[in-house]
């Protein structure tokens, strides 16, 4: 017997999501083209959600209604994990399956720009509940980069000057509520979407956390 603490709940890592997306949907005995069309996502989408390479915000909330959840935001929530027996065995299984990321704070708008420009792939993440406002502009700061990302070849220099200070808004606005965000980079392998590049794939990783608590390293 053990007179262990529960743990306190906390965002899963980007694998930890991952495999619990993955796991449902087998439970289900789905396929991806399955999950997809229930969900109304592409088949890419979901393919990135279950490689820990998405997890916006409205992705999770489409997937929550497929598999019948009440709460949509089931995904978007810090959750308790189940303690076991062998603590040192858990550690072992999460950290097998997971890469620990030198973190680095994001400090400007135009810092955001390039990391965004420089990558292949994003994921954002929260690591503990931002609150209703700080979460709404989470998610505007979010989708503004996708759409920088996707569009960024349409801008002139004086628009992306443009856009450089309005990140920076969102980001001045995010530590008036006292969030701060990180970030982390990764070399994907080369074939991961089944083709090889002369240009190395990068997963950019940005994960809120809270002002002055921002980690050295996270998993993902």
């Amino acid at each position: 017997m053990t007179n262990s603490q529960p743990k306190p709940p906390r965002m899963l890592t980007l694998t930890e999501l991952a495999a619990l997306i993955k796991g449902y949907r087998k439970l289900k005995e789905w396929s991806q083209e399955d999950l997809a069309e229930l969900s109304m996502l592409s088949v890419d989408q979901v393919d990135e959600v279950e490689s820990g390479l998405n997890n916006d915000a409205n992705t999770l909330r489409a997937l929550a209604q497929a598999f019948g959840f009440a709460d949509v935001d089931v995904f978007n929530k810090p959750i308790h994990i189940p303690l076991v027996q062998d603590e040192d065995s858990e550690t072992e299984s999460v950290q097998g399956d997971s890469t620990a990321l030198e973190a680095f704070v994001l400090s400007t708008g135009e810092e955001l720009g390039e990391l965004v420009l420089n990558s292949t792939a994003l994921a954002v993440s929260r690591s503990f509940e931002l609150g209703m406002q700080a979460d709404k502009v989470f998610e505007a700061l979010t989708d503004y980069v996708r759409e920088y990302r996707e569009y960024f070849e349409e801008y002139s220099v004086s628009r992306i000057s443009q856009i450089h200070e309005e990140f920076q808004e969102y980001l001045t606005e995010l530590k008036g509520f006292g969030v701060s965000i990180s970030y982390a980079t990764r070399v994907l392998p080369e074939d991961i979407n089944g083709e090889k590049s002369s240009k190395p794939a990068i997963a950019l990783y940005l994960v809120a956390f809270p002002v002055g608590e921002e980690p050295e390293s996270f998993l993902v």
